[in-house]
C-alpha cells in the first residue's frame, strides 16, 4: 500500500548527497510543523509546489517584516500610514538602530540533524564587542493566546 509519509521520507533519504554538491531538500522548523500537523500538506507545498494565497493575518505579518528589515538594512522610515506601521513602531526601541556596527540583516543559517540539512534565516544578528551576539526573530499575533512561547518555539534544529 503506498504511504505519502513514507514516500515523503524515501524522497528526503534518497536526495542525501555530501554539503559541496547538496540537491536534496533543506528543511525548517515550519516544514517540520507542517509535516507533524499533515504529511499530505507538507508534500503538495514542499514537492508539488502548491501554495495557498496568504490569508489576511500572514499578509500583515509580511508586511510587518518588510517594514522591520527595511528598517534594519538601509534606515527606510516606517511607514505608520499602514498598520504594519504602527505594529512596527510600537517594538521599534527592541531594535537596533539601523545600518549598526555588527549588524547582519536576513542571514540564512544551516544546521544537519540525523543526515537532514535544516535551513532558517535570522531576522538580524548583532554583534557587539565584548558581548555574546543578539540574535532577533520579528514575530506578531493578534492574540496572545497565540504568541509562540520558549517551550513551544523550540525546536530541535534552531
Amino acid at each position: 500500500m503506498f504511504s505519502l509519509r513514507r514516500h515523503a521520507e524515501d524522497l528526503v533519504t534518497t536526495r542525501r548527497t555530501d554539503l559541496a554538491t547538496w540537491t536534496g531538500y533543506w528543511f525548517s522548523a515550519s516544514q517540520v510543523a507542517t509535516f507533524d500537523l499533515c504529511v499530505r500538506k507538507w508534500f503538495f507545498q514542499k514537492v508539488e509546489g502548491f501554495r495557498a494565497p496568504p490569508g489576511p493575518s500572514l499578509a500583515l505579518g509580511l508586511e510587518l517584516h518588510d517594514q522591520a528589515e527595511h528598517w534594519l538594512k538601509e534606515g527606510r522610515p516606517i511607514n505608520t500610514l499602514i498598520p504594519s506601521g504602527s505594529i512596527v513602531m510600537a517594538g521599534l526601541h527592541l531594535l537596533p538602530m539601523p545600518k549598526s556596527p555588527g549588524l547582519r540583516v536576513e542571514q540564512e543559517f544551516t544546521i544537519e540533524i540525523g543526515g537532514h540539512q535544516f535551513r532558517g534565516f535570522k531576522d538580524y544578528e548583532i554583534h557587539w564587542q565584548g558581548y555574546l551576539p543578539k540574535v532577533g526573530d520579528h514575530k506578531s499575533t493578534k492574540d496572545f493566546r497565540w504568541a509562540k512561547t520558549a517551550e513551544l518555539h523550540f525546536v530541535p534544529s534552531y
